[in-house]
C-alpha cells in the first residue's frame, strides 16, 4: 500500500500524465487530395505520432452507396518555446471522385496522440470540404491511353485497401510501370491496369454515374463502387502480387477488371462526351 500511495501522490508522474494533449485535428477534403492538421501542448517528446482513421459514406439510394476511409499517422515535434506543436500533410486522395455524401451516414473519424508505447488522448476529426472534381465531361480512356500520355491529372495514385491497413501510394512513374508490365499469369497486374485507367479516368471529369447494366433496375451505378471493390480485391499488397487466374482471388480480379476495362473503353458512356485534348 505505501508503494501504491508514493506512487498516486508523485507530483512529478501526475504532472507527466496531463502533459501531453492532442487538441484538435481537421481534415479537409478536395478532388484529388485530403489535407490533415493536428494542434496540441505539452509535447515533451522531440518525436510524438498522430495516429488517425476517418471514413464517410458515397453514393445515394438509387446508384448504390459505399463507403470508403482512411488509417495513417502524421508525425509531430513540439515548438521549444512552449512546447505547442501544429503539423499538416496534404495526402493523395484514395478515392475517384463523386459529388454526393451520403447525408445517412455522413463522416466520422478519430486521431489518438501517441509517444513510444505511450498512448495519450483521442479528440473526433472535424471532416470538411467535397470529393468534388470539375466535371468536364471528358470521355473514358484506356490504359493504352494512359500508359503513352505524357500528362496525368494525378502525380500519385492509390492502389490497394487503405482502410484498414497502410495506404500504398504509386507515383506516376511507378503506376507507369506497372501499364508497361505484362500481364503474364498474374491477374492482379490485370486488375491494376484497368484500375489505374479508371481512376486517372474519373480524376480527369469521365462520367462517374454510369448505366452499367448491372445492379439497381436503373441499370445505373457509381464507379466508386467498382473501383473500390478492386482496391479491397488487391488489399495491402505491393505489387506484383502473383496472383494466379485459375485461383478464387484471380478469378474476381479478373471480373472486376473486366469491368472497369469496359468503363476505360467507353461502353458504360451513354451521353455524348469530349475527347481530351492536352
Amino acid at each position: 500500500m505505501a508503494l501504491l500511495s508514493l506512487s498516486l501522490g508523485s507530483p512529478c508522474m501526475a504532472g507527466h500524465v496531463q502533459a501531453e494533449v492532442l487538441d484538435s485535428a481537421r481534415v479537409s477534403l478536395s478532388c484529388n487530395s485530403y489535407t490533415i492538421t493536428v494542434v496540441g501542448h505539452g509535447l515533451n517528446q522531440p518525436n510524438a505520432a498522430v495516429q488517425y482513421r476517418w471514413g464517410v459514406a458515397e453514393g445515394s439510394t438509387g446508384v448504390g452507396v459505399t463507403g470508403m476511409g482512411v488509417t495513417d499517422m502524421l508525425w509531430v515535434k513540439p515548438k521549444v518555446r512552449d512546447r505547442t506543436f501544429m503539423a499538416s500533410a496534404t495526402k493523395p486522395e484514395p478515392i475517384p471522385p463523386f459529388n454526393n455524401t451520403y447525408g445517412a451516414f455522413g463522416s466520422n473519424g478519430t486521431a489518438t496522440l501517441t509517444t513510444g508505447a505511450m498512448t495519450w488522448n483521442t479528440v473526433a476529426i472535424a471532416i470538411s470540404g467535397t470529393f468534388e472534381c470539375p466535371n468536364l465531361n471528358k470521355c473514358p480512356l484506356t490504359q493504352d491511353y494512359w500508359r503513352d500520355h505524357h500528362r496525368w491529372p494525378m502525380r500519385r495514385l492509390v492502389l490497394g485497401n487503405s482502410f484498414p491497413g497502410t495506404t500504398l501510394t504509386y507515383s506516376d512513374n511507378e503506376a507507369r510501370a506497372i501499364l508497361r508490365t505484362p500481364v503474364g499469369t498474374d491477374e492482379s497486374i490485370e486488375l491494376a491496369r484497368q484500375l489505374i485507367a479508371a481512376k486517372l479516368n474519373l480524376f480527369n471529369g469521365a462520367p462517374r454515374i454510369v448505366h452499367t447494366g448491372l445492379g439497381p433496375p436503373s441499370g445505373d451505378e457509381i464507379m466508386f463502387i467498382f473501383t473500390n471493390d478492386a482496391d479491397q480485391l488487391l488489399g495491402s499488397g505491393q505489387l506484383p502480387q502473383q496472383v494466379d487466374p485459375a485461383s478464387s482471388l484471380g478469378q474476381q480480379m479478373s471480373a472486376d477488371a473486366a469491368i472497369l476495362e469496359s468503363y476505360n473503353a467507353g461502353a458504360f458512356t451513354t451521353g455524348p462526351c469530349s475527347i481530351a485534348s492536352d
